[in-house]
């Protein structure tokens, strides 16, 4: 997985605003995990599309490579891309993966001998950024189950450092909330106070992220939430068609 790396902001293209006057994207070099949310049929793969998309528009080749956990087969749209290493769809397979990802990503995490010089640009290791891109969470982890991605918890915080971004989507219910507050990887990547998006749901979940109720929207289009910057509508450009 060596190749080249540019430090630096890379806005990612993941849609418009609703009047399509002005795009909408995601920084991962500022934020390195996202969280999707919303009913069936919003559109939360179309929206994860996007990203896998959009992220292969903006990082080089040998920049970025994308491992998709995929039970529901929703994200057919861009298993085919070259930079996919894995496109994982049984739950019993996700642990094998994971473990990889995990050896890989400690043997980035920096050491003592690390100098500031060195954390400010991330010289001490060589490789493309990795997206893990989970559709849906909630059948990874059905109740009283062991999750198979927990190994993966003590390392969000390092996510900029060490390469690694989780963009996680998870169908809304009346346990959304308390999953939120006390999933250890759900409320791990909130904590990191990076984005989320709200799609199409029930009003009845009650407020979620930055304080947003869900309501009932167009699939595709939701709300981008950031504890940072507040919220914007977003309409998701479905990517083009693969040969």
């Amino acid at each position: 997985m060596d190749g080249p790396r540019t430090p630096g902001s890379r806005p990612v293209p993941v849609g418009e605003d609703r009047h399509g006057r002005r795009p909408v994207c995601l920084d991962f070099d500022a934020d390195a995990h996202l969280v999707v949310l919303g009913d069936a049929g919003a559109g939360k793969s179309t929206l994860l599309c996007a990203v896998v998309a959009g992220v292969e528009r903006v990082y080089a080749p040998g920049e970025a490579v994308f491992l998709l956990v995929d039970p529901r087969h929703g994200l057919l749209d861009v298993a085919s891309s070259s930079r996919v290493l894995s496109w994982v769809r049984a739950r019993r397979e996700v642990h094998d993966v994971v473990r990889d990802v995990r050896a890989l990503m400690d043997r980035r995490l920096p050491g003592p001998d690390v100098t500031p010089p060195q954390r400010r640009d991330r010289s001490w290791w060589r490789g493309p950024e990795l997206f893990v891109v989970v559709d849906d969470y909630r059948m990874l982890a059905p109740h009283q189950q062991v999750n198979p991605l927990l190994p993966l918890v003590d390392l969000l915080p390092h996510g900029r450092d060490v390469g690694l971004h989780l963009v996680i989507a998870r169908e809304l219910d009346g346990s959304t909330p308390r999953a939120l507050a006390h999933d250890p990887l759900l409320a791990g990547v909130c904590d990191q106070g990076g984005p989320a998006v709200i799609m199409s749901g029930s009003p009845e979940v009650g407020p979620l992220l930055g304080g947003v109720v869900p309501s009932a929207q167009p699939p595709g289009q939701g709300v981008l939430v950031h504890p940072a910057e507040g919220s914007r509508p977003l309409a998701v450009t479905p990517p083009a068609a693969r040969p």
